[in-house]
């Protein structure tokens, strides 16, 4: 994952942090988490699947169930195949 969002293989994201100067599809410098977290919340609002996928997968992690579960059936309808994955492990 880059900070725009935008979904790269796993060797061009290792090289990248190996790098660590700037996205490669954006061409920004790194972001901190919290600006990372900023950026996805933004593409989240805007409708991303991916973004949304993201938050749901946060919210999850801290426990709050409810809006992981709101977030995974949002980014699956939006066509996101991952989020019907963590719809499955929430019932589970």
């Amino acid at each position: 994952m880059t900070c725009c969002s935008k979904m790269i293989c796993d060797g061009c994201d290792y090289a990248n942090e190996l790098r660590d100067v700037e996205c490669p599809l954006c061409c920004q410098p790194v972001p901190t988490d919290e600006e990372l977290d900023l950026n996805v919340i933004k593409r989240a609002e805007a409708g991303d699947p991916v973004a949304i996928r993201q938050m749901g997968s946060k919210y999850s992690e801290r426990g709050d169930y409810e809006a992981a579960l709101k977030n995974f059936t949002r980014a699956a309808k939006l066509g996101d195949v991952e989020a019907h994955s963590h719809l499955v492990a929430l019932y589970q």
